[in-house]
């Protein structure tokens, strides 16, 4: 640019002001960019660490007061032409406290790599931080499982 800009007359100070113009208008999107992506992260690693183990927590201390509220019976379910293949469903607290663990793993190990691909464009990236993220979510769903089902029993 420079070369041509003499060759053919241009104003190479006006030249040289556009690029130094354009060369901090770049690195300014890059730092909006970069302290976006870091705000994404942090997002992120706030709903998977504290959100979806309060979220779960909340749900299963509003499943045990519904079982308090029911009689011990099973929920009965037939419909046209099926009676008899479906004939009782049952949801116990402990099988919801397994399904929400799972699913706290699941989210986990998904969140982590979301992160790093995120972060640096590569899938093996976020899974160095999968274990501390699945480690600390489910120690805090079990904290806050506790706190809860004692605030509303």
């Amino acid at each position: 640019m420079f070369t041509n800009a003499i060759r053919t007359g241009g104003h190479i100070a006006t030249l040289l002001e556009d690029i130094a113009k354009d060369i901090i208008e770049t690195r300014s999107l890059k730092r909006e960019l970069v302290t976006n992506t870091k705000a994404y992260t942090m997002f992120i690693m706030f709903m998977v660490i504290l959100g979806t183990p309060l979220l779960l927590s909340i749900s299963l201390a509003f499943l045990q007061n519904m079982l308090t509220l029911q009689p011990e019976r099973p929920v009965e379910t037939s419909f046209s032409g099926t009676s008899g293949l479906i004939s009782e469903i049952k949801i116990t607290l402990p099988f919801m406290t397994k399904i929400s663990i799972i699913f706290l793993v699941i989210t986990g190990f998904l969140s982590g790599v979301l992160m790093g691909v995120i972060k640096e464009g590569s899938f093996f990236y976020g899974t160095r931080y999968t274990p501390a993220i699945i480690i600390s979510s489910v120690i805090l769903f079990f904290i806050l499982n506790y706190l809860v089902s004692g605030f509303l029993a």
